[in-house]
């Protein structure tokens, strides 16, 4: 299943490698997760990658999680930035990633996320400042 996982996300099919994880036995899903995370994080699928070092953190927290999540959120918030880059418009599922990750560096108290928090809200609304819907969305992650 590890090899098959790794097949998968080096040939862009990164969330049928996320659906082997519910096949893998309880004894073998923290080292499943360790080699998926970071596949996926190297792959550029921020999303499922965050996922993968959120179940992780969940399950055996340590300084490299940690790492691997925070890194995710940075990777999103990049894969973000690229994809507006043009348009100056963020699409739909792009703001939701980028809220799950708000949520996880809020959640998980990251070292210095406070500051990464701030940095993605206060660019989420210079691109968003005339978008009624974003402003109900950012309703969800201010504290």
């Amino acid at each position: 299943i590890f090899k098959s996982s790794r097949c998968f996300i080096k040939n862009d099919k990164g969330p049928s490698a996320w659906q082997l994880f519910s096949n893998i036995e309880k004894s073998d899903r923290i080292a499943f997760l360790k080699v998926v995370a970071d596949e996926f994080f190297q792959a550029g699928y921020y999303p499922i990658a965050l996922k993968a070092f959120r179940t992780l953190q969940e399950m055996n927290q340590d300084s490299k999680t940690a790492l691997g999540l925070k890194s995710s959120c940075i990777g999103i918030f990049y894969s973000a930035l690229t994809s507006t880059s043009k348009t100056n418009r963020l699409p739909s599922e792009t703001q939701k990633d980028l809220i799950e990750a708000l949520d996880i560096l809020k959640k998980y108290d990251l070292d210095k996320s406070g500051s990464i928090v701030t940095t993605v809200k206060q660019w989420m609304d210079s691109i968003n400042s005339n978008s009624g819907t974003w402003a109900l969305n950012m309703k969800r992650t201010r504290s």
